[in-house]
């Protein structure tokens, strides 16, 4: 995934952790979130951690976006002017096209985008699921 960086999981255990890149007005993030949904909907609650990783504009709407799409305990969200965010959007190349001079990489995966680690984020999936992906893919990705 190119350079290294630190990422908390030392919080998270030895079960499956997501990044899921995304944001609410991408139709493309829109037409995935259900099949995540239904991905997680049979996952016990604390068996993945699933972060997510917000292209939104602002504070505000990502607090809306997450409150209103994302209500599991086990999942969180990195607040937008945390320098990881920005950390985890270069390392990975996936975030929204409207950020790329932001970010001041090149976009290697668009929006949505989700990447899975097993080994407590020492190893990442190479290719992220995105909305062509069946829910029977993401179920895979995220079982323990």
């Amino acid at each position: 995934m190119g350079n290294a960086i630190t990422i908390p999981t030392h919080q998270l255990g030895a079960r499956p952790i997501a990044l899921l890149f995304c944001m609410s007005e991408c139709p493309d993030c829109q037409a995935f979130q259900p099949k995540l949904e239904a991905a997680t909907e049979n996952l016990p609650v604390g068996s993945a951690d699933i972060i997510v990783v917000s292209s939104e504009k602002d504070a505000k709407t990502q607090f809306e976006h997450v409150s209103n799409n994302f209500k599991r305990d086990d999942w969180s969200t990195i607040p937008l002017d945390d320098e990881l965010t920005i950390e985890l959007k270069r390392n990975f190349g996936a975030f929204a096209g409207s950020e790329a001079e932001a970010v001041g990489v090149k976009r290697r995966a668009g929006i949505p985008a989700l990447y899975t680690s097993h080994d407590g984020g020492k190893t990442w999936s190479g290719t992220p699921l995105n909305e062509n992906a069946s829910v029977e893919d993401i179920t895979k990705a995220l079982a323990p």
